[in-house]
């Protein structure tokens, strides 16, 4: 059985592809390196190995905002077998110090009359086309909704192996109960996303790193 951690992959994936990023500025266009896609049936067949395939369980944010691109990518994993456990996205304000940082330089150059420079138009006390704040996603209940499922099917003798594609550390405790029933569980992560905790408490560590070419799309 194998339970995949949508956001922690995703996390790992956005750190690789801003190395990339960061290396492709000094690479002539012919060297640069091409960003990473996981292809989700080539990372379950890796996962498989020699063993049957496994039902596999997609854990994720699902935003309830207009246009959700992401139910496009939910269905595609669902015609491929795999089960797409989800939860709302949730959204707090945040304040942008970069954006209230450039306001005040513009506003103390307006001051001191610098040419060119225009006073921002003022609406409700934000600079109107350049916010001091930004709404950000933030996911709650994801991990709730793995672990509830991990351990849900390991009391009714589901599985006698999970894989567990995270690196979370708040996966821990579920594991070392789930091992605690006789069952197996092995972790699959990228290097950047594995915390500590979970290299102590897994029977077996997959670097998915090492198999980037046999995942990628």
């Amino acid at each position: 059985m194998i339970f995949i951690d949508g956001a922690n992959v995703f996390g790992a994936i956005k750190t690789i592809n801003e190395e990339i990023e960061r290396k492709n500025v000094d690479l002539p266009p012919e060297q640069k390196i091409n960003k990473i896609k996981i292809d989700y049936v080539k990372l379950v067949e890796l996962l498989s190995d020699s063993r049957d395939k496994r039902r596999t369980y997609f854990f994720d944010g699902k935003p309830e905002r207009s246009p959700n691109n992401k139910e496009y990518f939910f269905n595609a994993l669902r015609k491929q077998g795999i089960t797409v456990i989800t939860r709302p996205v949730r959204y707090k304000t945040l304040d942008c110090e970069r954006c209230k940082l450039w306001k005040n330089i513009h506003e103390e150059a307006v001051k001191k009359g610098n040419a060119g420079i225009k006073p921002f138009n003022i609406e409700n006390g934000e600079p109107i086309g350049y916010p001091t704040k930004f709404n950000q996603e933030f996911q709650k209940g994801i991990d709730v909704a793995l672990v509830t499922e991990l351990l849900r099917m390991a009391r009714e003798d589901v599985y006698d192996t999970a894989l567990v594609v995270s690196g979370d550390n708040d996966y821990k405790n579920a594991i070392e109960c789930v091992k605690s029933m006789g069952k197996r569980v092995e972790v699959a992560s990228f290097r950047s996303a594995l915390g500590d905790d979970l290299k102590e408490v897994a029977d077996k560590l997959i670097f998915l790193d090492d198999y980037i070419t046999s995942i990628r799309q």
